[in-house]
């Protein structure tokens, strides 16, 4: 990280999106179905491990994720990476990612844009596949929350060129959810 970077974020340290914004509070979102859902790579609110994270000197690996109880019914999942603390108006997607409703688990570094059983919808800048955190250094914690989204209709991901394109077709078609968070700073 370079001096300005970390002036920058000290500056912007106050400056979050709007967690009203989240998906966690998100009405195309409510269901009163629930799945397991969990990592082996780090804990429920604990540190994402800098082999997950997007910094030079690190891997950048997805996480491993693994599931169960997918209701019956479900068509697709729905795997979606958010930055609810990102210094913009509005929480950050880092990834989604569409896949068939009979898997159970995705390996590390299995969030790739050459895996054939994941269909991604670009995240920012364009990305396709799994982009592990980078907070601004200097901008404090911040909490990235991992989705798993349980739809009763199967979607394109190639006619969305957003997740936010997408969010407004899930309304009324999400049978379960659930999600984990990690954390990670920059200093």
């Amino acid at each position: 990280m370079n001096n300005v970077e970390k002036l920058v974020g000290r500056l912007m340290h106050k400056r979050r999106a709007d967690f009203n914004l989240a998906l966690v509070n998100r009405r195309e979102l409510i269901t009163t179905g629930k799945m397991r859902f969990a990592s082996d790579s780090f804990k429920d609110g604990g540190i994402i491990p800098f082999t997950n994270r997007a910094e030079k000197e690190n891997p950048n690996l997805s996480p491993e994720l693994h599931w169960s109880r997918v209701p019956v019914g479900s068509e697709q999942l729905l795997i979606v990476v958010e930055d609810v603390d990102a210094p913009f108006a509005e929480p950050t997607i880092h990834m989604a990612a569409m896949l068939d409703p009979i898997m159970t688990k995705i390996p590390v570094g299995g969030m790739i844009a050459k895996n054939p059983e994941l269909d991604f919808i670009a995240g920012r800048k364009g990305r396709i596949g799994y982009f592990g955190p980078r907070p601004l250094a200097g901008h404090g914690e911040h909490r990235y929350y991992f989705w798993l989204i349980a739809l009763d209709k199967e979607y394109q991901a190639g006619e969305y060129d957003s997740f936010s394109a997408l969010l407004p077709d899930l309304q009324g078609h999400v049978l379960a959810k659930n999600h984990f968070i990690g954390t990670a700073e920059t200093k």
